[in-house]
């Protein structure tokens, strides 16, 4: 008996082993190992100042977000948003990237403009002879990185620009000035809008009136150079650089545009802010074929006055500041998978 017993205990011997060399080092399928979270999987992120107005927002090249709130500027580094600038009344403002770093341009309501330099969180008054009253816009030109401050005021107003970073200003124009649009190649052809169009193809030196209604702004997309977008409270017209209106296009949507924004990494994706004074309906709207078909994107933002809008540079999220609603932003990914 004892003989057949160790019979027996070598067969499950020889059994089990072969099974014991199969076994990996892998988890059983029940117990996955655990993965790190993708950041990219998101579709809305609310970025805080809820229930507060956003009133602008602009992304730096790195990614790191500026958004005006209640006339001040503050800026995110991680989750925490920090005011910047000096302690004044915000109308606008503009950030500059360059390889020496970035600088923040501040208008303040009494008209007077500063430099706020981000290395160091230094800022300073310029001279530049406004109104007292708020400046309008500021942009900058993509190929050279002139400075345009554009003011439109009762007392009358203008178009100023820097070529030297903001140290000294040149008027180009008493003309006043709500939208400004810059060439991204030829800096020689700027576009201006207050209560009409002006064009101008060398440098703004002489201004020709364009013979058209759109006045909400002004707009030429980085992959197509060739063509203004004015817009109008439903639509935009497209222009030639030698003033040539080219088309109209009408939206058709239950409201008036209250901000443009043309995908800088996509040549026919447009976000639209649409709002309906009397009904306070609206919200955003995006189109994929250049607004021949506008989506109406409500979730976190529908019946929401769009204030602001802004790409980061690839294109692949979109920042929305709000009418009482706070900053959001759109993963414009996820958009098109669905």
């Amino acid at each position: 008996m004892p003989g057949r017993k160790m019979i027996f205990v070598i067969l499950g011997l020889l059994l089990i082993l072969p099974l014991a060399a199969c076994q990996t080092d892998k988890p059983p399928v029940e117990n996955p190992p655990v993965q790190p979270e993708n950041d990219t999987g998101w579709k809305w992120k609310n970025l805080g100042f809820e229930n507060r107005s956003v009133d602008g927002v602009q992304v730096r090249n790195d990614g790191k977000v500026f958004a005006q709130l209640e006339s001040r500027l503050y800026f995110r580094e991680g989750d925490q948003w920090h005011a910047v600038g000096p302690d004044v009344d915000v109308s606008t403002f503009c950030v500059i990237d360059k390889e020496s770093g970035t600088t923040v341009v501040i208008a303040g309501n009494d008209g007077k403009v500063y430099l706020l330099s981000m290395q160091d969180n230094s800022w300073n008054e310029v001279s530049i002879p406004t109104n007292p009253h708020p400046v309008n816009i500021i942009a900058t030109s993509p190929s050279t990185g002139d400075i345009y401050v554009g003011q439109s005021s009762k007392n009358e107003g203008g178009l100023w620009k820097s070529s030297d970073g903001g140290i000294t200003w040149n008027k180009l124009t008493d003309i006043t000035v709500r939208g400004i649009a810059v060439h991204p190649e030829n800096p020689e052809i700027l576009y201006i809008v207050d209560k009409l169009t002006y064009l101008s193809t060398d440098g703004g030196k002489n201004w020709t009136k364009m013979e058209t209604g759109a006045n909400y702004g002004a707009m030429i997309h980085p992959l197509y150079p060739d063509t203004a977008y004015l817009a109008f409270s439903q639509g935009v017209v497209s222009s030639n650089h030698d003033g040539t209106i080219t088309s109209q296009q009408r939206f058709y949507l239950p409201g008036g545009m209250t901000c443009l924004k043309f995908n800088p990494a996509s040549l026919n994706e447009w976000a639209l802010g649409i709002w309906d004074y009397p009904s306070g309906v609206g919200g955003l709207y995006y189109t994929f074929n250049g607004g021949a078909h506008w989506l109406e994107i409500g979730e976190q933002v529908k019946d929401t006055r769009i204030l602001a809008l802004s790409y980061d540079k690839d294109g692949k999220i979109l920042y929305m500041g709000t009418s009482g609603n706070g900053l959001w932003a759109l993963n414009t990914e996820r958009l098109k998978e669905e």
